[in-house]
């Protein structure tokens, strides 16, 4: 329960992009949103790192980072419970693991409404 006066916490969005142009947008834009954003990680060990001692209210990955794929951080957060985007070329195949397919490049207002709808976010007036 909040503070009488503040704000209710904001929820947490894992970002994990390769492309720091991309990064920057969909931070930008999730901000905007009334989502806090935890990253931009662009490196599987960086997103590791970080996901072994926090755990997001969502997460948005690109499924290829500087060092590989991402993919079983992806279903590591997924077994947490975690809601998951992953961010995949369009020619990409989603193999029908527990994961929201985007096929790139993605417009960062989709991935606002995924989050939206899956996380317990106050709507803002």
């Amino acid at each position: 329960m909040q503070p009488t006066g503040q704000a209710p916490e904001r929820p947490l969005v894992l970002l994990a992009e390769s492309q720091a142009i991309l990064a920057l947008d969909i931070a930008a834009e999730l901000d905007a949103a009334g989502f806090a954003v935890a990253g931009p990680f662009a490196t599987c060990a960086d997103l590791r790192g970080w996901a072994g001692s926090a755990t997001p209210d969502a997460a948005i990955l690109d499924l290829d980072l500087r060092d590989g794929s991402c993919l079983a951080e992806a279903m590591d957060l997924a077994r947490r419970g975690v809601p998951v985007a992953i961010l995949a070329p369009a020619d990409a195949t989603d193999d029908g693991r527990a994961l929201t397919w985007f096929a790139g490049p993605v417009e960062p207002r989709l991935l606002v409404r995924f989050l939206r709808a899956r996380t317990a976010r106050p709507e803002t007036p």
